[in-house]
C-alpha cells in the first residue's frame, strides 16, 4: 500500500507586497460542467524543450480527475496536471511519461505547485508549496514538447483542440498566478517563486505572464481580488 500525503493545515500565500493578483474561481456552483473554463488567448511556442509549469490555488471539491492545465497541439501531443484526491499527477504524451505523486491536494487552503519538464535532460519535476516532492527521469529524445498553435485551458482536460471535455474532469475551485516558461527553473529558482522569500529575482513568465495574460471564459466563474 503507497501512503498518501494528506496536507491540512496549510498557511495562506504569504504577502510580501501590496500588489493585488487577480484570481479566478470556476464553478461557484459546483456543478459539474464542460462550460466551465479559461482558454488562453495567447500563442504557445513552437518547438520547445522545455517548460516550467507554476501555479498557485485553492482546490473546492474532488473530482474523479481534477484537470487544472491542460495544452493540447494538432498533433494529439497533450501535457496537463491533474489534481484528483489519489494525488497530484503529470502527463507528458510527446514522451509517453505519467508521473503520480503521493501529494493530495488540500481542500479550501491555498497551495503552490510548480512542474519543470526537461526534455533535454529527461527529468520531470513537481513542487509543492516550495519543496521537491516527486522526480522522475525518463529517456531524452528529439521530440519537442510543443507544436505551433498549441491550445492552453485551465480546468478542463482537452481531447481536441480546447475541446473534446468531460465534466467528470473538470476543476471546482480558485487558481492564481500562473506562471508558465519556455525553459527549466531551477531548483532554488522554483523555491523563490512559490515562497515569495527574498534574495534571487525570477522573472515573469515568457510564455503565460498571469499578470499580462487574457483570458476567454466560459460559464460559471468569478473574479476575485
Amino acid at each position: 500500500m503507497v501512503a498518501m500525503l494528506l496536507i491540512t493545515g496549510v498557511p495562506a500565500l504569504p504577502e510580501t507586497t501590496n500588489e493585488t493578483i487577480t484570481s479566478y474561481y470556476l464553478q461557484p456552483s459546483k456543478i459539474p460542467s464542460v462550460r466551465s473554463y479559461m482558454l488562453w488567448n495567447g500563442s504557445f511556442p513552437a518547438n520547445l524543450t522545455a517548460l516550467s509549469i507554476c501555479y498557485r490555488l485553492r482546490l473546492h471539491y474532488f473530482r474523479p480527475d481534477v484537470t487544472v492545465f491542460s495544452y493540447r497541439d494538432e498533433s494529439g501531443s497533450e501535457i496537463l496536471t491533474d489534481h484528483n484526491r489519489r494525488g497530484m499527477q503529470v502527463e507528458v504524451m510527446e514522451y509517453n511519461v505519467r508521473v503520480t505523486t503521493n501529494i493530495v491536494t488540500p481542500l479550501m487552503y491555498w497551495a503552490s505547485f510548480c512542474t519543470i519538464i526537461d526534455a533535454d535532460a529527461g527529468r520531470l519535476a513537481v513542487f509543492f508549496n516550495g519543496k521537491l516532492m516527486k522526480e522522475e527521469w525518463f529517456v531524452p529524445g528529439p521530440q519537442k514538447l510543443s507544436q505551433a498553435g498549441g491550445t492552453v485551458v485551465l480546468g478542463q482536460d482537452q481531447d481536441s483542440l480546447a475541446g473534446g471535455f468531460d465534466p467528470a474532469q473538470s476543476y471546482c475551485g480558485e487558481i492564481t498566478d500562473l506562471q508558465v516558461h519556455s525553459y527549466a527553473l531551477t531548483d532554488t529558482q522554483v523555491v523563490q517563486v512559490m515562497s515569495c522569500s527574498p534574495g534571487l529575482y525570477v522573472p515573469p513568465g515568457d510564455v503565460i505572464n498571469w499578470r499580462t495574460a487574457t483570458w476567454t471564459f466560459g460559464e460559471d466563474y468569478k473574479t476575485k481580488l
